[in-house]
């Protein structure tokens, strides 16, 4: 049977004509309940595009957002914001849906309307972590660390996104922790597991970000002064990095501090942690003394 092409075939022109095709709302409401989603899907464009002269159509596409098929829901959202205001609450809570494509649509809409806040936009990459992409996961992850702490969900979000089965997610959770700073204190236990993460890059991202989070993460010390003899440079120096970042709490790294001054890719590292340490790390003395006589020459440009 064709007619369900009819029917979508008359909802799109309905749509392409337009504002002017007022009259047809009624019967495009009642064709957001059609058999077919595709149906459906073109009803939402169509009443988007008639725009504020749909407005009666705001409950039946509120009610569409609840659609089984992901793209009859973006469509309403796309629509809801073509017609206005009355339809935040019911984007807001399409921020959590089931779909990326969902989520998108709800957060464009939502912008447009000048209603997308901060705790908004991080109630939406909260969702996104739980995405089955794991890129769509990642680019979460990265974006909670742009927004901040802006939600008491942000920080446990994160925390857990480090025990992601996807290496890339791990790291750029660790990355946005390191981001969020000192307000991220809580994840301090986590990242000290991260330290022993199977990957290099996120073991490195996981010293970065306990380096940020700074003397507050004190009882990462032990950790860090391990990482010091970590297999990879760039977690080496990331570590060294993190010990001077937390500064005179690390006194009790500086023998390690001072026996990585003998490591070519960390000495520099070492060195300024030990200068971030100060007076504490008075026993650095002599091997900075004879650091000064490193023999590494700066390439001219």
């Amino acid at each position: 049977d064709g007619g369900w092409r009819v029917r979508q075939a008359a909802a799109s022109a309905l749509g392409r004509i337009g504002p002017v095709a007022q009259e047809a709302v009624p019967a495009l409401i009642k064709a957001l309940g059609d058999m077919d989603s595709d149906v459906r899907r073109v009803a939402a464009s169509a009443l988007g595009q008639i725009g504020p002269a749909a407005q009666e159509a705001v409950s039946a596409l509120i009610r569409a957002l609840g659609d089984e098929e992901w793209d009859v829901r973006r469509d309403a959202a796309n629509a809801l914001v073509k017609i206005g205001q009355p339809a935040v609450p019911a984007l807001i809570k399409a921020l959590e849906d089931g779909s990326r494509y969902v989520r998108r649509a709800a957060t464009q809409a939502l912008e447009e309307l000048g209603a997308l806040t901060p705790e908004l936009k991080a109630k939406k990459y909260i969702a996104d972590l739980k995405d089955e992409d794991s890129d769509v996961r990642r680019d979460a992850a990265y974006a909670l660390g742009r927004i901040g702490p802006v939600t008491p969900e942000v920080i446990p979000a994160l925390i857990k996104a480090l025990g992601d089965e996807d290496s890339d997610v791990r790291q750029a959770a660790a990355y946005a922790l390191g981001q969020i700073g000192p307000a991220a204190q809580e994840a301090v236990p986590a990242l000290i597991k991260a330290l022993g993460d199977g990957g290099w890059r996120v073991r490195q991202a996981a010293a970065y970000a306990l380096g940020q989070i700074g003397p507050a993460a004190k009882q990462a010390v032990p950790a860090l002064i391990k990482a010091l003899g970590d297999g990879s440079r760039y977690v080496r120096q990331a570590a060294a990095y993190a010990l001077g970042q937390i500064g005179p709490a690390a006194k009790e790294a500086v023998p390690a501090l001072i026996k990585a001054l003998g490591d070519c890719d960390v000495r520099e590292s070492a060195a300024n942690a030990l200068g971030r340490i100060g007076p504490a790390a008075k026993e650095a003395v002599p091997a900075l003394i004879k650091a000064l006589g490193d023999c590494d020459v700066r390439e001219s440009a």
